[in-house]
C-alpha cells in the first residue's frame, strides 16, 4: 500500500498534535477521507482518529486511537469488485515540554488489521517510537514549528520486513484573527521494508476557525509526492478542545 500503509498513518495521527504547544487537557476527534491511485488499481480511504492529552508540566502524557479503512477497486483482476481491508489501533504517549517551545516524548502502538486480501488476512502489528518539535515566533502572528519522528514497526506478517521510519518537516502557522492558517511540508523515510516505497514527501495546508474558548473546528487539504505509481488527495476535518 506504499503511503497508505497504516505505519504512516500512525505518525500522521500524531504529527498535528506534536507540533501545538502543550494544553493543560486537550480533546480531539478527526475525520478524513483520501482518493488514492497505486499503480494500476483505483481506491479511498476513510481515516479516524480519536485523542486525549494532559499536561503535569513539565511532563505529559495522551493517548491515539487511530484507524482506516481502505478499499481498491479490482484487486483480485475483477473490474467493478472491491476489496477492503480494516485497521485500527491504540498509540499511548508520554513528553516532556522544552522549555514552553516544544515537546519530546516517545509512544508504543498495538494494532489489529481485518481483511479479505490474500496475504494479509487478520494481523496484530507493534510499534514503538519517539517525536520531538520546537516552537519558534517570527514576528507577531507567524510560528514556525520543526518536528521530527521515528517509529520501528513489527508488521506481524510473515516474509515482510518490518518497517523503521523517519519523518521530518516544518509547520508555517500564520494567525488571522478570527482563524489560524497552517502550511506544512514532511519528508518519510523508511530504511528497511523493502516491500513498500517509503520515501515520499506529503504537503498540505489547514484552516482552524475558533468558535467558542478552547474549541477550534479544523479543514484540511493534504497531497503525496515522490513516491513511485502512487498519488493521493485527502481532506480532513478535525474538531478540538482545550481545556
Amino acid at each position: 500500500m506504499m503511503p497508505s500503509a497504516f505505519q504512516y498513518d500512525l505518525i500522521r495521527a500524531l504529527r498535528p498534535i506534536v507540533v501545538q504547544g502543550a494544553p493543560g487537557q486537550r480533546v480531539r476527534f478527526g475525520l478524513g477521507y483520501e482518493d488514492l491511485e497505486v499503480g494500476t488499481l483505483d481506491g479511498t480511504s476513510w481515516s479516524f482518529v480519536g485523542a486525549f492529552e494532559r499536561t503535569q508540566s513539565p511532563w505529559g502524557w495522551g493517548v491515539l486511537l487511530p484507524g482506516q479503512n481502505v478499499s481498491l477497486e479490482g484487486v483480485l483482476g475483477t473490474v467493478g469488485v472491491d476489496e477492503e481491508f480494516w485497521q485500527g489501533g491504540v498509540m499511548p504517549y508520554v513528553f516532556s515540554t522544552l522549555g514552553g517551545r516544544g515537546r519530546a516524548g516517545g509512544f508504543v502502538e498495538l494494532d489489529f488489521t481485518s481483511s479479505d486480501l490474500a496475504g494479509i488476512g487478520d494481523v496484530t502489528s507493534y510499534a514503538a517510537g519517539a517525536f520531538c518539535s520546537a516552537q519558534f515566533e517570527v514576528g507577531e502572528n507567524v510560528t514556525i514549528a520543526p518536528a521530527g519522528f521515528y517509529e520501528h514497526y513489527w508488521t506481524g506478517q510473515d516474509g515482510q520486513d518490518d518497517s523503521d521510519i523517519f519523518t521530518l518537516g516544518p509547520q508555517v502557522e500564520v494567525s488571522l484573527g478570527g482563524f489560524d492558517l497552517s502550511v506544512y511540508g514532511f519528508f518519510t523515510l523508511d530504511t528497511t521494508n523493502d516491500a513498500l516505497d517509503g520515501t515520499f514527501w506529503e504537503y498540505g495546508a489547514t484552516v482552524t476557525f475558533t468558535i467558542a474558548e478552547g474549541w477550534g473546528i479544523t479543514i484540511g487539504y493534504e497531497g503525496t509526492a515522490g513516491a513511485d505509481e502512487f498519488d493521493s488527495n485527502k481532506v480532513t476535518v478535525d474538531a478540538q478542545w482545550d481545556f
